[in-house]
Formats: structure tokens, sequence, C-alpha cells
């Protein structure tokens, strides 16, 4: 039966979480974002949060990974979008969302202001 899910099985691709303590395993084949974030959330109860006006329409995920921290599969998992993780004493307990990454994989720079060299002051 598939009336619990909005999409077919093909949309949702094939996704595979064994979380550990403080790792976890993933095997995602073109799956999507927003299906791969609601297992998470399910299975490891991290909040996640996407920013106002950031849409998951047509993010798709494709991953593999074995024994990898927390932190560091969520990187592997989010690294088509720009985001925050926030810890506390226990570990990972959610993900702020902010919009997809630059594709050229650069981020965004901020230009450097130009110095203008000093010139050495004479004695009075």
């Amino acid at each position: 039966l598939w009336a619990l899910s909005n999409e077919s099985p093909a949309q949702e691709g094939n996704i595979y979480l064994r979380f550990t303590e403080q790792a976890f395993t993933a095997r995602i084949e073109d799956a999507p974002l927003q299906t791969v974030i609601d297992r998470i959330k399910k299975e490891r109860d991290i909040w996640f949060q996407v920013w106002s006006g950031v849409s998951l329409e047509g993010e798709k995920v494709s991953v593999t990974f074995s024994d990898l921290s927390i932190k560091d599969g969520l990187e592997r998992i989010l690294s088509s979008m720009n985001y925050s993780v926030f810890f506390d004493e226990s570990g990972v307990v959610g993900v702020m969302l902010l919009g997809k990454a630059d594709k050229t994989g650069r981020g965004r720079r901020t230009p450097t202001p130009r110095r203008t060299p000093r010139r050495p002051t004479r004695g009075r």
C-alpha cells in the first residue's frame, strides 16, 4: 500500500540508513532530499529547518558511506546545500538549510579591499 506516501516508490529512490551511537552508514540512490531528511528526523531525532523562501523541490541525493560521524555524514548528504549544523553536549541536534550551494564549488566570495600603501612619516 502506497497510500501513506505522497510519492510513488520510483520517486522515492533507494534509501538505507543505519545509525549507531555517534555514527551512521548510508546508501542513498537518486532519492529526494526532503525524503532523506524526513527519514533522518524520524530515525535520529535531528530537527531540520528550511530558511524562508528556500525550496527543496527537485533536489535529489545519491551518496554512499560507512561509519561516518553524524556531522560528516550530513555534510555528504547536504553537499548541494548551504547549511548550518547545531550541536549540544550530545552531538548534532539540528540543521538549518539556507539555500542551494554555489555550483562552482568556490562559494560566494567577498572582494578583498585594496590597501593603500602608507607613506613614511617624517620626524617633526
